[in-house]
């Protein structure tokens, strides 16, 4: 399961990196993250950038990953840098970095994921037992739920926040998969803890409704799907979010989502 929906927290001065997707990210406990974070240091030699990821933002913790390009045209073109594991950690990915001009200071906070089995354990304590094997792995966890409920959500955050993330621009600009993406800046979400309710119960839901398999609606799994969906619809109908819109790293505008929800008469 890839986790491709990464917020990067870098100054677009010193470095800029699009398209991060990471393999064998675990959301459990003891999994390579600090609660879904993890911070990487891009460092050049000649014209060989290295990328390293970690799983702390100091200190003397082994890296993760790890890869190195030649990005001496980096200026014609966007280059991808493959990244190995390092240290048994399972995890191995790619970035593409679209411009370098120095290095930071301090590792680069990058949030891999919005929820974490812990999150989701909240709402059911009993992920591991046996009628919950087909949705829960024994590695990695809830990891394919978590990773699509951090997608969804920034996904719409994109599209409710559309002028606090970069504006409108032109179309191609709002292709997130695509090689020169400028917009949306994730990034200038501030506090993404504040979407993290929404995406728990969003796992929840999905990963319920997938593990019920036998009795329908008379099942505990599928009412407490339902149940999950309520509480992911109310999480969006008042969604806030405190934004960055100068890049300062500070806070300088909440958005405040209003979405109505029609009621059967």
């Amino acid at each position: 399961m890839a986790f491709k929906s990464i917020i990067v927290y870098e100054d677009r001065d010193e470095i800029r990196t699009s398209r991060w997707s990471l393999d064998g990210i675990s959301t459990k406990d003891a999994g390579q993250t600090d609660g879904g974070w993890l911070w990487y240091m891009p460092t050049l030699s000649g014209d060989n950038l290295t990328i390293t990821l970690y799983a702390a933002p100091s200190g003397l913790a082994l890296p993760i990953a790890s890869g190195v390009s030649d990005i001496s045209t980096v200026d014609d073109a966007p280059i991808e840098i493959t990244l190995a594991e390092q240290a048994s950690s399972g995890v191995t990915g790619s970035v593409w970095v679209h411009s370098f001009t120095s290095a930071p200071t301090l590792r680069v906070p990058i949030l891999t994921t919005l929820v974490m089995d812990a999150d989701i354990d909240l709402h059911y304590a009993r992920s591991d037992e046996t009628h919950m094997s087909d949705v829960y792995d024994s590695t990695v966890g809830y990891a394919a739920y978590c990773a699509d409920a951090t997608a969804v959500m920034l996904r719409k955050a994109a599209s409710l926040f559309v002028e606090q993330m970069g504006g409108y621009g032109a179309e191609e600009d709002h292709n997130l998969t695509g090689p020169d993406r400028l917009y949306p800046i994730w990034s200038s979400i501030v506090a993404p803890e504040q979407m993290k309710d929404a995406a728990t119960y969003y796992a929840c839901w999905k990963a319920f409704m997938a593990a019920d398999e036998s009795d329908g609606e008379d099942s505990m799994l599928y009412r407490k799907a339902l149940d999950c969906k309520e509480a992911f619809d109310q999480e969006m109908a008042s969604l806030s979010l405190v934004f960055d819109t100068d890049g300062d790293e500070e806070g300088d505008e909440v958005g405040q989502a209003i979405v109505s929800r029609p009621e059967r008469l």
